[in-house]
């Protein structure tokens, strides 16, 4: 059991993760990594350091919501099976019966919303709020991914990522959490 558990994570970085930020131009990480650091270092130096923080978080979020987008619609190639599916955890079922290259796709779409869920709980303070926007973010890469023909709209990956953003909110708040503990 445990060696099956081994290898079903080995599997995850193998062809989904490649593929989901290879098609982005390294020119974009350097210039969003550099835009992150100056922007925040003049976001401290003119408002605060905590404030500035939070802004500086803010920035973080908008260029990691920008990455995504471009790897996920803007340099994704044109899908010759575009469409939609709006049962939910039909995903589940492909899998079940034989699809399993799904399921790193599934674990994927949840990690990629975790570090979205930890900033707009920074930057949107109440957990509704992270989430809903959350959600609605995922909603418009689907919608674009269909309207575009990117990629396969499927209500799965918006509950999938919902889920991620939900973990992201819940890591945010245990260490706001322990960190007032530990104060």
């Amino acid at each position: 059991m445990f060696e099956m558990v081994i290898e079903f994570f080995t599997v995850i970085p193998s062809p989904y993760t490649h593929k989901l930020f290879v098609s982005i131009p390294e020119n974009y990480y350097r210039i969003a990594l550099i835009g992150f650091i100056i922007g925040t270092v003049i976001l401290v130096s003119q408002i605060g350091l905590k404030q500035g923080l939070k802004w500086g978080c803010g920035l973080l979020l908008a260029e990691y919501v920008f990455l995504l987008l471009c790897s996920t619609v803007f340099f994704r190639r044109a899908s010759a099976v575009a469409g939609f599916n709006f049962i939910p955890f039909k995903t589940y079922q492909e899998i079940i019966n034989g699809k399993d290259l799904l399921l790193p796709q599934c674990i994927m779409n949840v990690l990629v919303f975790i570090p979205i869920g930890v900033l707009l709980s920074i930057v949107a303070k109440k957990w509704y709020v992270a989430l809903a926007i959350g959600v609605l973010l995922s909603l418009c890469i689907e919608m674009l991914q269909y309207l575009l023909a990117k990629g396969f709209c499927e209500i799965d990956d918006v509950i999938h990522n919902a889920l991620g953003c939900l973990v992201g909110i819940g890591l945010y708040w245990f260490a706001r959490r322990s960190y007032l503990l530990l104060k």
